[in-house]
Formats: structure tokens, C-alpha cells, sequence
């Protein structure tokens, strides 16, 4: 319901706002963005501008919001398009000149108005041919009554007062998040005295939430805190193998509405864990939390770190709600706080159970179960890493719970990345100080894209949201310089897990090891060789314990503190984990590979790299190897390649596989000479770039080695040769494959994109529609047979055409992008489809086609959706009311002969822009009053010579319309 009255409303109700604030009856007559433009000129400077668009923007999201939770609640029985209808029509009412006039002259009263109004309120349902007229006032009445409440709030806004209005628009937002209106007398509730403490309370809660703090990096300038509210992105969670395939908001409400208190929420370092439990706690605290979590809006959050407390008492009583505010602990009204803990109804959000030493989590423990006792209306969500979860259940936890309900966050997809990175620079540019200032962090956003993709190093590390976040800090501080070589990200990445982020926020490990990075980088080396060594990606902690009790001394580290150095790395790194007790593995196999190979070239082990480097288990320790070794290191091992290379050449083998790999692992390397690189460049150009179907296939059969030296051939000189580098990308089935094909989609090639979007099957959905189907301009047309096919529509932005055929999926409970592109709609067999609510992913939809195989289509409200449509041809029995098309003004082709349901024709006749049209029985064109400029009817001949034929005014009528001239033929 609300994103079907947000597609309907969003930027309707802004004039209306304008108006009020500005006190300028004028911007009623303009469109939603006319009324931003004017709102912009009486502001100051650019951001001065942007912050009045965005808080104007927010009362109108504040407000449709509202309407729609309401719709929700009490209309359940009513059409959402019915109810939609009814709001549209009265917002018209509301932003009328008359209205206005009546509201200031009324001083804004909601009763008089509604007394006022009465007779236009009465119309609207009869107007719309709505059954329920009783449903249509309440909606009418409530509508009314939540506009004139809110713009009854706001100040008056002047060109002088809008920059003082805008440093509280907080309060603002706050104030009219506290609106109620009462359905059965239509009052608006004022704002008790009471109140102003927990107005009070969500404003500090708002400022200690809304800024997301940067670990880890040194900035050149850029401000290392920004706003999490436009940053944040939603993350992939899972919530064990019965809730497989739900999506991340399914999961979310799954665990909230469940019969536990308690959420444990789980991840890895760096995983997103503070980051939602700030996001989610910041919504509550604005009075708008996820619409899966609407139950939670009323309750009080709370947020609390744990390694705050590492060495002070858990806070009781008042400190529950006030120590969180620090030197502002003592503003609130010991009354307004006593009545909070009467009620108990309190999100406690605990962030940081693994950050508590572990001498003290089973006192955390019990303190959380007497919160759990102690307020039986109240919350607990608990994040920790993996390993301290065990900890979570003791003995006073497990009386109050019998279980808790947990959560995992997932690494990123690459929708997901991308979406991150669009908001992280979004973030920044909000808070830039001039233009210029902006300019440079939307150009540092696309060269960082562009980096991602043509980088397989990079993505393989940025699908944590913490290294991603660092990343995008170091490209937008670096004015778009990222590190290119894999072993210079790597090293920034292993320094801010390792080195710096726990230090920064004030973590303390529990145990008493202290470590040097340098001490802390040959250690993960000796753990990786050991790894690698035991060919295994998961090894018991007293394993490794022995190892390192031998290396340990070399360090000049105590032999005895081997399991204690273990169990720190483990738990305040990304690098190392517990994933159970007692055993360790490697977060990312990449690290093991990166920290093996500064291993391999800090003992300087030419024979067994150079051995070992076409092995398909070594090729990334290879490539690290080259990117992190020495100058001679990296020549001596080039060396022994090359020659072994040649002898297959001069042999007639097959080195393919070989160069390739070579060649990736020479553009790490940061220096080799120019000899060898010659060797290497005259290797390469006897296999690349392939020349035949054939070759494509081979070389497809080469397997990741391809990827990267392909993606070089997407240049003009090498036109011949796409279809072949395209087809042998394609046949290699790498998911790493959809990066090396961007180049290609960039071409605008009708060939390569046909080639392209046909191979889609091939690929990880999400990430083909995000990464690379939105590259291919030139595909027009689609044809799709379904859901997956479907989901790919929004990512096509020239996009005009969609056919839906043989279509056996539904999509009732499911909803795609948006894609403005589209103009044209054709359904054929689309055999369990009940509604069409797919409309409102085509708001500039011209032309629609229902043809037959649609029999379970019931529900055509949604075409109300599309008020540019100027074809519609439905062919179903199961068509029968035409007020869906009332909203179809523009409508000039309408073709329902097939549906011989329809019996009422009359809202027909508010359409006069119809040229032809096409009804199922011929006495329906008498109850049309239009005056058609082109109106088509199809006459049977039987009909023409039966004694019921036509008479002779019938015949010179149809002659008129049809150009007749004579009957005889």
C-alpha cells in the first residue's frame, strides 16, 4: 500500500507545503518541481538549498507515510486503487485556492474545514464510483485533517528566517512525527508538556546516531565522520536454513515479530554489525522505522557500547537511558523518566558483545537477562562476532529466553557494493563546502566504478562494508586514486584490520598480548604456510598452537603465549577466526594467499614459486607474489617462466593457459625489464585475441586466465575480433567473466549486446542486471518468460519494448524497478499472473497489450498507474469494469471487443482524447457521448443482410463514419 500511494503521490502534495510555509497561495498552481525550484531561490547557497529541498521533501514523506499506515490499518477491505483515488482526489481539494483561503480564515481548524468541505468531500466517491461512501469520507476526513495538522507546525518560512528554520528542521521533523489524528473524531491531538522530553530524548538520540565515524586511514583533508542516514545501505542477512530465499526485510521482520526478545545479530569484522544497529536505532528514534519493524516506532531505543564499559559498571535504573548521552545525562525530567520505566517499552540496542573482555560477558549476560525481567515490553539486540555468540546463552539468559532469535549479515552482493559506494560519496558530497568540493568527489565516484571494474582484487575485498567504506574514503581523499596493484590494497587493508581500527575506537583485548605490526605480518605468514603446507582451509587451534610455539621465540615472543597470540589474532582481525572453538581458518581466502606469499618472498623460495606457478591452487599466491616481491625476487622467478614457456612453444604444445597467467601476474609486478616483458608481449600475441569460433571455444576452456587480457580487446581496432572475445568471456562460465564483458556493452554494439543479454542464464542474477546489463544501450526490445528474466527490465535504460510470453511465474508478492524507458506492454500466456501490478514499474507505459492465455488475470486497477497510456487492448473475459481507465485522460486507441464481461461503458465518456475504439457489443456505442474523431466499428456482413440489418439512417450513419460509398459490394 504505501509504495503504491508513494508512486501515486510522491511530489503531488509539495505545492501544498510551499504554500503554507511560504504563506504564497501562488505555488499551488505549479507541479512538485517547480515547487522545489522555488524553494531553492529563496534559499541561500547551494547547500543551504539542497537542505530546504530535502526538508520539505521529508514533511511530504512524513506525510504520505502516515496516510498510508492508515489506509493499512483500517481500510483493509477497501481497493488500495479505490483508496489511492480518494486521496488523490483530495489532495486536488486541499491544494485549491479556495481551500486555502478557507484554511487561513479558519486559522487551519480540521473540523470546520471538513464541515466546510462537506458537500466536495460528499462528491468524491460518487465521482469515482466507489460502493463504500462511508470509507471514502472517513479516508477524505483523515487526509484533510493530517495536512492542515502539519503544515500547522511549521514556521513561517521566509528568505530572511529560512537559514535559522533550517538549523532546527531536527526539531521540525521531530514535532511532526509526534501528529496523531484520532479516526473516529477526526481531531489532531496536541502535543502534551510531557512530551517535550521525549521530543527532547529523540533529538540526542538523532545526533549521537546520524554520523558514522571512519577507523583505520589517515585523511588529507576529507572529514572522517558522515552521515549514516544517506550512507546507509541495506544488507544481506540470513536467519538459518527455514528461512532460506527470504529477502533481507523478510528476514528483519521475521526476527522481530517472533515470540524472542532477544536478536542476536552475528558477522564477521567489518561485517556492517554497528552499522545496522545504529541504522535501525536511528529510525526508531525518528519515529520511522523499516515498515517490516512499524510495531517498534512507539518504543524508546536505546543504543549502548559495550567496550565502553570494559572497565566500568553496566549502567541500571536512569543511567539506562542517560548515560548514553554522556555530560548530558542529567536534562531529562526525573517524572518524564519514571514513566518510561513504568511503561518498559524500550529497544535496547547492545552493540559489541565479543568487544567486552571475555572475563566479563557472563556478567553481561546476566545483565541483559535481568533487562529482559525487568521490562517485559522491552527488546534486546545483541551483535557479536561469531565466536563470543556461544557466550551469549548462560544460565539467567536461558531462563528468560529459550531462544533467541539471530540474524547473519552476508557479505555484499554487487548490487550492493555499488549501491554502498553511490551512497558513501552521496554522504560526502551533502557535507562538501562548495562546488568545486563536489565536483571532485562525483568524479572520484566514477573512476572508482571504473577501478572495480577492471580490478578482480578489488572486488574480492570489497564486499565487506568496512574495507569497502575505506576504499571509498581512500579514492574520495586521494581525489580517485585507489591502489592499483592488489598488493599495495591488500597491505592497506591487512594494516587497518591489523593495526589501527581497534586502537582508534579504544578496543582492548582481554588478554595481555601486545604486538608489533611487523611481529603481527610474520606470524600470519607462518599460519598461511602452514595452511598451505597441510593443504587444508581449516586447522584445530592446538595444531597451530605447536607452530607457533616453535616460531614464536625467532619474534622474541615467549614460546608459552602461542594460543594467547592465536586467540588475539582471531578475534580482533578480519584476517584469522574461530569459526568454532578450536579451530581457526582464514576469513577470505585471499589473505591466506596474500600473506603466504609475503612469506614465500620474504625467504626468497625462487624454485618453489616458479615450480608451483601454474598450478591452478598457487596462480593467486603467484600473482600476490609478483605484486609483493622484490625486484630480483620477481626476475629470477620470470626468468625460469619464460624459458619453460618457450620450450612448450618450441615443442608445438599448448602454453595458453600459461601466458596468460604470466601476463597477469607481469602487470602486478612493479618493476621487470623491458627484455622480458618483449618475450612476454610476443608469447601473448600467438593466442590473443582469438580469430575463429573455434579458438573462442578453446580459449574458453582456459578457464579465469582469460579474463582480464580479453577485456583489452574492446577497442575499435579490434572490431572483428569482439564477437570472438565476447564468445569466449561468455563460454568461460566465470562470474568474474561480467566485468571483463563491460568494456564490450560500452561499445553500443547491437550485435555484442544481443550476444550479451542472450547469455544472461549464465550468469549470478543480481550481479549480471547491476554490473552489466545496464551497459547495453542499444537493446530496445525484450522478451521475457520469467521472474528472473523479468527482475532484468529496470537495468535496461533504453529499454522500449516488453513482451511478457509464456509467462507460468506470478508476481503477487513481488515488485521490480522502475524503468521510465519502457513505452510498450504486451502479455501472451502469462497463465497465473492475478494482477497488474507490474504497471508501477512503467510510470511512462504508452501502449498495452493483454492478449489470450491471461485467464487468471482478475485485478486491473493498476492501470490507473499509467495516465500517459494512448493504447490499451485487452482480450479477456475476465475484463468487466472500465473505472480502472479513468485516469487514462490521454488514452486515444481502446480495443476490449473480446471482453464481452463489460457492461457498463459510461466512464468511457470522461476520455475525449479516444480516436478509435472497440467494444464487444454494438448497443454500447449508443451510451457514448464522446465526439470521436475517428471512431471504428466492425460490422459482420451476416448482420448487414439479416431482416434485424441496419435501417437507412443506421447505413448512412456507418457510411459517414466509414467512408463508405456504396453498399452494393
Amino acid at each position: 500500500m504505501l509504495a503504491l500511494l508513494a508512486s501515486a503521490l510522491s511530489g503531488k502534495i509539495l505545492p501544498g507545503i510551499v504554500s503554507y510555509a511560504f504563506k504564497d497561495n501562488e505555488v499551488l498552481k505549479l507541479s512538485g518541481d517547480a515547487a522545489i525550484s522555488y524553494v531553492q531561490r529563496m534559499a541561500g547557497g547551494y547547500l543551504e538549498s539542497r537542505q530546504a529541498q530535502r526538508l520539505i521533501e521529508q514533511i511530504e514523506d512524513e506525510v504520505i507515510e502516515d496516510i498510508g499506515t492508515f489506509l493499512e490499518a483500517e481500510f483493509r477491505a477497501m481497493r488500495n486503487g479505490d483508496k489511492v483515488l480518494v486521496v488523490q482526489e483530495t489532495i486536488k481539494l486541499i491544494q485549491s485556492k479556495s481551500f486555502y483561503d478557507t484554511a487561513i480564515q479558519v486559522g487551519l481548524d480540521p473540523r470546520r474545514l471538513i464541515s466546510r468541505y462537506d458537500a466536495e468531500i460528499e462528491q468524491i466517491p460518487s465521482r469515482l464510483r466507489i460502493g463504500d461512501t462511508r470509507g471514502a469520507k472517513a479516508i477524505s476526513g483523515y487526509v484533510i485533517s493530517k495536512f492542515v495538522a502539519i503544515v500547522g507546525l511549521l514556521p513561517t518560512f521566509t528568505r530572511d528566517g529560512l537559514k535559522a528554520i533550517l538549523s532546527s528542521a531536527e526539531e521540525i521533523l521531530d514535532r511532526l512525527k509526534l501528529v496523531e489524528v484520532e479516526l473516529r473524531t477526526l481531531n489532531v491531538k496536541e502535543i502534551h508538556e510531557r512530551n517535550e522530553d521525549a521530543l527532547l530524548y529523540r533529538q540526542k538520540m538523532r545526533k549521537k546516531l546520524q554520523s558514522i565515524d571512519v577507523f583505520g586511514i589517515d585523511s588529507r583533508g576529507l572529514p572522517k565522520r558522515y552521515d549514516l542516514s544517506i550512507a546507509y545501505v541495506n544488507l544481506s542477512l540470513s536467519a538459518g536454513a527455514e528461512y532460506e530465499g527470504l529477502s533481507s526485510q523478510k528476514v528483519l521482520a521475521n526476527a522481530f515479530s517472533g515470540e524472542s526478545r532477544l536478536i542476536v545479530v552475528r558477522g564477521e569484522p567489518g561485517s556492517g554489525k554497528t552499522t545496522l544497529l545504529s541504522w535501525l536505532a536511528l529510525k526508531i528514534a525518528e519515529g520511522r522505522p523499516p515498515l517490516e519493524l512499524s510495531e517498534m516506532k512507539d518504543h524508546i531505543p536505546v543504543f549502548l557500547t559495550l567496550r565502553e564499559y570494559s572497565e566500568k559498571e553496566l549502567p541500571r535504573g536512569s543511567g539506562l537511558l542517560t548515560e548514553q548521552f554522556g555530560v548530558a545525562a542529567n536534562i531529562f525530567r526525573e517524572d518524564w523518566l519514571n514513566d518510561c520505566f513504568r511503561e518498559g517499552k524500550f529497544a535496547f540496542f547492545i552493540d559489541g558483545f565479543d568487544e567486552c573482555p571475555q572475563e566479563r560477558r557472563r556478567e553481561v549476560s546476566n545483565w541483559i537477562g535481568e533487562l529482559l525481567e525487568a521490562y517485559e515490553k522491552c527488546v534486546v539486540v545483541l551483535s557479536a562476532r561469531p565466536y563470543a555468540v556461544e557466550d551469549v546463552h548462560d544460565s539467567r539468559l536461558q531462563r528468560v529466553v529459550a531462544d533467541f532469535a539471530e540474524i547473519s549479515i552476508e557479505p555484499m552482493s554487487a548490487h550492493q557494493i555499488k549501491t554502498f559506494i553511490d551512497s558513501w560519496h552521496s554522504a560526502y558530497v551533502s557535507i562538501a563546502k562548495d562546488d568545486a568540493s563536489r565536483e571532485k568527489i562525483t568524479r572520484s565516484t566514477h573512476k572508482l566504478r571504473e577501478r572495480i571494474s577492471t580490478s578482480s582484487s578489488l572486488r574480492s575485498l570489497i564486499r565487506n562494508p568496512l574495507i569497502c567504506s575505506l576504499i571509498c574514503f581512500v579514492n574520495a581523499d586521494r581525489d580517485g586514486f585507489v591502489p592499483d596493484q592488489r598488493g599495495e590494497l591488500y597491505q592497506l587493508a591487512a594494516e587497518t584490520l591489523l593495526e589501527r581500527r581497534d586502537v582508534e575506537r579504544g578496543v582492548k583485548f582481554s588478554g595481555n598480548v601486545s604486538l608489533t605490526k611487523m611481529q603481527k605480518f610474520k606470524i600470519l605468514g607462518v599460519i598461511s604456510e602452514y595452511f598451505y603446507q597441510r593443504n587444508s582451509a581449516l586447522l584445530p587451534t592446538a595444531q597451530l598452537a605447536v607452530r607457533m610455539k616453535e616460531y614464536l621465540p625467532s619474534l622474541g615472543i615467549d614460546g608459552g603465549e602461542a594460543v594467547a597470540v592465536l586467540q588475539y589474532l582471531a578475534e580482533r582481525s578480519h584476517i584469522i577466526r574461530m569459526p568454532t572453538p578450536g579451530s581457526i581458518d582464514f576469513s577470505h581466502k585471499t589473505f591466506l594467499e596474500y600473506f603466504y606469499a609475503r612469506r614465500i618472498t620474504d625467504l626468497h623460495l625462487v624454485e618453489l614459486t616458479s615450480d608451483s606457478f601454474f598450478e591452478s591452487d598457487f596462480r593467486e599466491v603467484a600473482l600476490f607474489a609478483f605484486a609483493v616481491g622484490t625486484a630480483p625476487f620477481v626476475a629470477e622467478v620470470l626468468d625460469c617462466l619464460l624459458k619453460r614457456i618457450q620450450g612448450v612453444r618450441a615443442r608445438g604444445g599448448d602454453y595458453t593457459s600459461e601466458i596468460l597467467t604470466l601476463q597477469t601476474a607481469i602487470q602486478e609486478a612493479s618493476e621487470v625489464s623491458p627484455d622480458a616483458r618483449a618475450v612476454a608481449r610476443d608469447l601473448l600475441s600467438s593466442v590473443l585475441p582469438p580469430q575463429t569460433q573455434d579458438a573462442a571455444e578453446e580459449l574458453a576452456h582456459a578457464g579465469p586466465v582469460i579474463l582480464e587480457p580479453l577485456s583489452t580487446f574492446a577497442r575499435v581496432e579490434y572490431r572483428k575480433y569482439w564477437e570472438y572475445c565476447v564468445q569466449a568471456l561468455i563460454n568461460s562460465f566465470e562470474d568474474d567473466a561480467i566485468y571483463s564483458l563491460v568494456p564490450f556493452a560500452r561499445l553500443s554494439d547491437h550485435q555484442i549486446d544481443r550476444m550479451i543479454i542472450a547469455a544472461r542464464r549464465h550468469f549470478v542474477g543480481e550481479q549480471f542486471r547491476s554490473v552489466l546489463a545496464q551497459e547495453c544501450k542499444t537493446v530496445t526490445e525484450l522478451e521475457v518468460g520469467d521472474w528472473s528474466e523479468l527482475e532484468l527490465v529496470p537495468s535496461l535504460r533504453f529499454l522500449k519494448k516488453v513482451v511478457i510470453r509464456d509467462f507460468s511465474d506470478d508476481w503477487d508478492d513481488a515488485a521490480i524497478g522502475l524503468n521510465a524507458s519502457v513505452e510498450q506492454l504486451e502479455m501472451v500466456n502469462a497463465y497465473n499472473v492475478t494482477n497488474l501490478d507490474i504497471l508501477r514499474s512503467f510510470p511512462n507505459l504508452r501502449s498495452l497489450t493483454v492478449s489470450s492465455g491471461c485467464e487468471s488475470l482478475e485485478d486491473y486497477t493498476s492501470i490507473s498507474l499509467c495516465p500517459d497510456l494512448r493504447s490499451i487492448k485487452i482480450a479477456s473475459l475476465s475484463f468487466e469494469d472500465l473505472d480502472c481507465l479513468r485516469n487514462c485522460r490521454k488514452l486515444e486507441k481502446l480495443d476490449v471487443e473480446e471482453c464481452t464481461a463489460i457492461l457498463n461503458v459510461k466512464p468511457l465518456n470522461a476520455l475525449t482524447r479516444l480516436k478509435e475504439l472497440y467494444l464487444p457489443y454494438s448497443s454500447q456505442y449508443d451510451e457514448i457521448n464522446l465526439e470521436l474523431k475517428d471512431l471504428s466499428v466492425d460490422i459482420d456482413i451476416d448482420y448487414l443482410s439479416s431482416d434485424f440489418g441496419p435501417t437507412r439512417d443506421e447505413l448512412a450513419l456507418i457510411e459517414a463514419i466509414e467512408g463508405i460509398d456504396t453498399w452494393e459490394d
